[in-house]
């Protein structure tokens, strides 16, 4: 998000944006490298994580990619011991996934350690200003929603690059020694 690249009225809430979102994920974008996850398999334990136990298929739709690529990522995790696979009690045919309790702690420290650097900074702001900034947040964010749900005018570079899934595509990591 280079501030250059808006209007010159809108560069310092850009950059204050830029800042605030950086700040924000700093800690977790850290804990997340070392732990040596991909991007797809941060979006699968996260779409698990919502679900507690989801079946391949259906977090394969969660996801929109092919219930091929979720085995391929679900491996890995599972190797790892991110997550398990648990036998359906009534249907052979169906295996859930769901995270490993040590999967469920971590995202557990995780979240504590985002509540634990963003409440001293909204209980700073004065009554008056949480409202302000509710509001414009909802504002902004029912935006951005409207123009998601529109969709892009024009076929884009991303639309042609990612004419295949971003899961199913998954690229290797650099790093060595996870688990």
């Amino acid at each position: 998000m280079d501030s250059d690249q808006y209007p010159e009225e809108l560069r310092p809430l850009v950059s204050a944006l830029k800042r605030f979102g950086t700040t924000l994920s700093a800690d977790l974008t850290e804990i997340l490298f070392r732990l040596n996850l991909t991007m797809p398999q941060i979006r699968v334990l996260h779409t698990i994580r919502k679900e507690v136990r989801i079946s391949g298929r259906r977090l394969a739709q969660e996801l929109g990619v092919s219930p091929g690529a979720i085995v391929q990522v679900c491996d890995r995790l599972q190797e790892q011991g991110y997550v398990e696979r648990v036998p359906d009690t009534h249907d052979r045919r169906v295996t859930w996934f769901q995270l490993a309790s040590s999967t469920r702690d971590l995202f557990e420290e995780m979240l504590a350690l985002r509540r634990a650097r963003v409440v001293p900074a909204l209980s700073s702001l004065s009554p008056d200003d949480r409202e302000t900034l509710i509001r414009i947040l909802n504002q902004m964010a029912a935006t951005l929603d409207s123009e998601r749900e529109a969709g892009p005018k024009k076929a884009s570079v991303i639309d042609r690059m990612t004419a295949g899934s971003a899961l199913e595509a998954e690229p290797t990591t650099l790093a060595s020694g996870s688990s």
